[in-house]
């Protein structure tokens, strides 16, 4: 009796990249098995392209996220770049909005009858976990073999399950013209407030949201997915978020194509894929100073 041999598992460098359809629960739960599958495979038919067509392989779906495997952080790169641009072109299948969240990570790998095992592809997964809609994530190590091919922004320090120290994630910077854009330092928003609370309130028209440890994010634009919805023609789909950020301080980040004016104390700052730390209390003016839009409130509470 012959006896089978099976081939030992190789090590291997490799970029493992992780893309996930976002809220995928919620279309299931809203529209059927039947019509969900079919939407969410539109989507993930055109993530796969980008995949292949940038020197990539698809290892594996689980659900609706697609576990992928590229030779290098470049090719992860462009092919992360090219998924977010085809769903900012396309947003819509079958008559739903969709949005996705893409985390990568290079390092050794396990690779065994095509599937990949081990540390790197535990860390891609969690650096995924930690992304929003609309997020492209690297940890640090990552973001440094892509630096000069691709632009980013320190974006937080995450806990990832398993590891012993705190990892800071960059986020790869893209807009509806599909380019890139310039890095921000994270010295430039790590300014303290001290002796403000952690709470920041932001009024848009009748609306009122809290951000705070416990809602550490709010996003603003014309989507339907963003918590404030505008409506000026000058808005981006995802304009802005405001973030809390440890220790104690709330950051801007416009990702918009015309900007945001910060106003505070009557200072003015034009935004435009930058990051900006609040303090005190002022208003954010959606567009250009010559040509704004609507307007929000922001204020610390005491």
């Amino acid at each position: 009796m012959d006896e089978t041999t099976i081939p030992a598992p190789t090590h291997i460098e490799a970029c493992v990249l992780f893309v996930d359809i976002s809220d995928s629960t919620k279309i299931y739960e809203e529209l059927g098995d039947q019509k969900a599958r079919e939407i969410t495979q539109q989507c993930l038919n055109m993530l796969i392209d980008h995949v292949v067509s940038n020197q990539g392989r698809v290892v594996k779906t689980i659900g609706d996220e697609v576990m992928c495997h590229f030779q290098n952080s470049s090719d992860a790169a462009y092919a992360a770049l090219a998924m977010e641009d085809g769903i900012q072109r396309q947003p819509v299948f079958c008559g739903v909005e969709l949005s996705i969240r893409i985390g990568f990570h290079f390092g050794s790998v396990l690779e065994e009858n095509g599937d990949l095992f081990g540390d790197t592809v535990n860390t891609a997964a969690r650096v995924v976990a930690a992304a929003d809609a609309g997020q492209i994530l690297v940890d640090k190590n990552t973001r440094d073999q892509i630096a000069g091919m691709c632009q980013s922004r320190w974006i937080k320090k995450a806990w990832l399950k398993g590891k012993a120290e705190s990892v800071d994630l960059y986020e790869l910077v893209w807009d509806e013209c599909d380019q890139t854009i310039a890095a921000v330092d994270p010295s430039l928003v790590r300014q303290r407030l001290d002796g403000h609370s952690h709470r920041l309130q932001v009024v848009y028209g009748s609306e009122s949201v809290v951000v705070d440890q416990k809602n550490a994010r709010l996003t603003v634009g014309r989507s339907q997915k963003n918590r404030f919805i505008l409506h000026s023609s000058v808005a981006s789909r995802v304009h802005l978020r405001i973030e809390f950020r440890p220790p104690n301080h709330f950051v801007i980040v416009d990702q918009s194509t015309n900007g945001t004016v910060v106003d505070m104390g009557g200072q003015l700052i034009t935004l435009q894929h930058e990051e900006l730390a609040l303090s005190q209390a002022g208003s954010l003016k959606i567009g250009r100073e010559k040509d704004v839009g609507e307007t929000i409130h922001f204020s610390m509470m005491l």
